[in-house]
């Protein structure tokens, strides 16, 4: 399962689908504008402040690996390398 990313992608959005995921059984493969590290970000709404926020304050939260850029992702959703993900709920295999 692929999962597009950037800098200053959510912690929440971005971690739970990568985990939930793999303990589905997918492979997943986190695709960036680059294959490197990106920093994520937390969204929050600060408590005990004069006057409250309306909106969320973000801050630096943790980092993720990108194991491969957009322009590596074919456009019909395989890999240029070629690889393929099992999809655990059944006998087909799919490509990326």
């Amino acid at each position: 399962m692929l999962i597009p990313i950037g800098d200053a992608t959510e912690v929440l959005d971005t971690l739970y689908p990568f985990f939930r995921l793999a303990e589905e059984g997918f492979e997943v493969v986190v695709a960036g504008p680059e294959a490197r590290l990106y920093h994520m970000v937390l969204h929050e709404v600060p408590s005990n402040v004069e006057p409250p926020w309306d909106i969320t304050q973000e801050r630096p939260g943790y980092h993720i690996q990108a194991t491969v850029a957009f322009r590596d992702v074919a456009i019909r959703g395989r890999l240029n390398t070629g690889k393929c993900v099992k999809d655990p709920r059944s006998s087909n295999r799919r490509s990326l």
